[in-house]
């Protein structure tokens, strides 16, 4: 069964929050980027107006939180974005093997580009690891952001006084 994500309010405070734990706690673990999962996430939504301005947003503190140049992981998650809404179905499909390939297929992309740009070299082995190990954890992040959703639904629907 295919899901549909729909931008919600609390896709903006996850993303804050997923990108202060990125910077700090995961920093030791080799930088997987657990942000570009969300971004994916809201690909299956097919608002493509909301969700890049929100993968714009995103990329933006990030790159104020990280000390990059600015815009540079804007650019990059709007691409993402845009080359992640042509594998829809894929994503939306919910079937774990299908999200950790383009989640690993987006990661290696990101950072191949990345790496080249910054210093003209290839990615490092602690990069490779930090792919796949964000796209062996994919499935479950692409369940919790689901169930944060379904969370988020029952707590702000109106409620009828009898």
């Amino acid at each position: 069964m295919a899901q549909t994500v729909k931008y919600f309010p609390i896709h903006i405070p996850l993303g804050l929050i997923i990108i202060i734990f990125q910077s700090t706690l995961l920093a030791k673990l080799g930088h997987p980027n657990i942000l570009m999962v969300l971004i994916l996430h809201l690909v299956g939504g097919g608002r493509l107006f909301s969700g890049g301005l929100l993968a714009f947003f995103f990329g933006l503190v990030q790159d104020t939180v990280s000390g990059a140049p600015t815009g540079l992981s804007s650019l990059f998650y709007l691409l993402i974005f845009f080359l992640g809404s042509l594998v829809k179905r894929g994503l939306a499909s919910g079937h774990p093997f299908l999200q950790m390939g383009i989640v690993a297929l987006s990661f290696a992309f990101y950072t191949l580009i990345l790496s080249w740009l910054v210093d003209s070299s290839l990615p490092t082995l602690v990069d490779w690891f930090s792919i796949l190990f964000t796209a062996l954890v994919s499935p479950f992040l692409f369940m919790f952001f689901s169930l944060t959703e379904s969370f988020y639904l029952k707590v702000s629907r109106p409620r009828s006084l009898e």
